[in-house]
């Protein structure tokens, strides 16, 4: 029996008196059931946004217009809501870096499924990407060419024809992230070759045309070359937006998934015979290492988003900070568990503690200490009506499940670790060990099993829970995720369905899997 994709998630309707009011009366299941049914709302609503995935409704309209293999940033196409009866912004584009974010997802449920057709239908939607990258990266673009800048442009048409409008561009994050993705496919291939259990292939010849496809330096070719060579050229250029795409300036976000990806071209290539190749990508990466520096600054305590953020307007505190640890493989400095991102986690947290405590319907008192989390706190983007100087950030399920994630794979390392809180870190672990002082001029190291260590991961364990039993409270119908959720009051706001967010949730829900282990 062919392979059958899950069924969509229920169209978006608009709520009546009857069924708001049976809704209040629900008993809330518990944040383990949750999860279990989040995970598959989160698979769900991912691959109703693949076009040709075979779960045409799931984002409430036929996907006749979408490119097979192409990801939809979101339903939303600018119309009105039908459950709200709010303008929605338009978000029908394919976007490489939300792309690229999302479909390791896909990765994942291949790497787990022991089922054949199923594999065969997931295997499917990767090489169709390959296909539809492969033409992105070749047609002309307002960005430029496949050798003029090309590949730094953000966002397509969801049938692969540019997109002609203003926008903010080039994003230099795009093809870093999409070398990660596609080397990650390439890794599969490699450990699992012809012949094998779980190999892709039944044959060399055709692993080998795949390999090929990603990666063929003799021929100046396949996808993952092209973008490494990009990323080689274009690293250190300081002319690219951010990943909220309004900030043109260097970003953490940007230098460490550019970083990660030349190490991991670097293996790439060593595997493949490119040992030039391979030494080049290795060099590079550590001439990037260098240059976070500029994002530490020594009268702040926290990571920055940017250089010199008071010319934006900003503090510099920002969840892209956190996202960019989770995505970009961060060591030293930017590890999970490094001092400065430790207090970076705890100062954004904190600032938008005293921002929402004022004015938001939000009951934060049953959150374990948990907050929503926006972008910055000078956000002026309401997902709806834009932006504006009077206008306020609303909390985004992106940012609020990357706070549950970080905490979860912090603790999954202090498992089997030593917690040494720092003059930098002392103020994250004293919210969960009171008798910390954060201004101690010495601390003590508090090993595995000992009652402080413990006492500090329960802390971190119950502030992610805390983070995740937000998101439950402040989901949409049916579990949906849209971009954002309104401060007065928790209600989605902004892009529905956002794929992004579907995969945020997927991540966190898999960190806490990982941690409870």
């Amino acid at each position: 029996m062919p392979y059958r994709p899950p069924a969509p998630l229920p169209l978006p309707r608009k709520p009546t008196l009857v069924s708001s009011l049976l809704s209040s009366l629900r008993p809330a299941p518990t944040l383990d059931a949750w999860s279990v049914r989040a995970k598959d709302v989160a698979w769900r609503g991912i691959l109703g946004n693949v076009g040709k995935s075979g779960v045409d409704t799931a984002i409430g309209r036929k996907d006749s217009d979408v490119a097979e293999g192409v990801v939809v940033a979101s339903p939303s196409d600018g119309g009105v809501k039908a459950e709200t009866g709010e303008k929605e912004p338009n978000y029908h584009y394919t976007w490489t870096r939300d792309t690229t974010l999302v479909l390791p997802v896909l990765l994942d449920k291949l790497h787990q499924s022991g089922d054949v057709e199923e594999r065969e239908y997931l295997h499917g939607i990767v090489k169709a990407y390959l296909r539809a990258t492969k033409k992105m990266q070749e047609n002309e673009n307002p960005s430029g060419g496949l050798k003029t800048g090309g590949l730094g442009e953000p966002k397509f048409m969801v049938d692969l024809s540019p997109f002609d409008g203003d926008w903010g561009r080039p994003q230099r994050d795009g093809p870093p992230l999409r070398v990660l993705f596609f080397i990650s496919y390439a890794e599969i291939l490699l450990a699992h070759p012809p012949g094998t259990p779980d190999a892709l292939f039944s044959t060399a010849s055709e692993q080998e045309a795949m390999l090929k496809a990603l990666f063929d330096p003799a021929s100046e070719s396949g996808v993952v070359f092209r973008d490494v060579s990009y990323v080689l050229e274009n690293w250190a250029d300081e002319e690219g937006f951010d990943l909220w795409e309004e900030l043109e300036a260097p970003t953490p976000f940007t230098l460490l998934v550019s970083r990660e990806s030349l190490r991991r071209a670097s293996a790439l290539a060593k595997a493949l015979a490119h040992p030039t190749l391979s030494a080049q990508y290795s060099t590079a990466a550590s001439e990037v290492t260098p240059t976070l520096q500029r994002f530490i600054s020594p009268s702040r305590p926290y990571l920055l988003s940017a250089p010199d953020p008071e010319k934006f307007g900003r503090s510099g505190l920002d969840a892209a900070v956190i996202l960019a640890v989770l995505h970009g493989g961060g060591d030293g400095q930017w590890a999970l568990t490094a001092d400065r991102v430790l207090r970076t986690h705890f100062e954004v947290q904190e600032a938008f503690r005293g921002m929402w405590r004022g004015w938001s319907e939000i009951n934060f008192g049953r959150w374990a200490g948990a907050v929503p989390i926006g972008r910055y706190p000078e956000d002026r983007y309401d997902g709806v009506e834009g932006f504006g100087e009077t206008k306020m950030g609303n909390p985004w399920y992106i940012c609020t499940l990357a706070f549950a994630t970080h905490l979860y794979l912090a603790a999954l390392h202090f498992r089997s670790n030593p917690i040494t809180p720092t003059a930098l870190s002392a103020h994250f672990f004293a919210q969960f060990l009171p008798s910390l002082s954060s201004s101690s001029a010495s601390y003590d190291t508090y090993p595995p099993e000992s009652a402080a260590h413990d006492t500090i991961l329960r802390g971190m364990r119950t502030l992610a829970d805390g983070y995740l039993a937000l998101v439950q409270r402040y989901e949409g119908a049916d579990g949906r995720l849209a971009e954002q959720f309104n401060k007065q009051g928790g209600r989605p706001r902004g892009a529905r369905d956002l794929t992004w967010s579907y995969e945020a949730l997927w991540g966190a829900v898999k960190a806490r899997e990982r941690e409870r282990k």
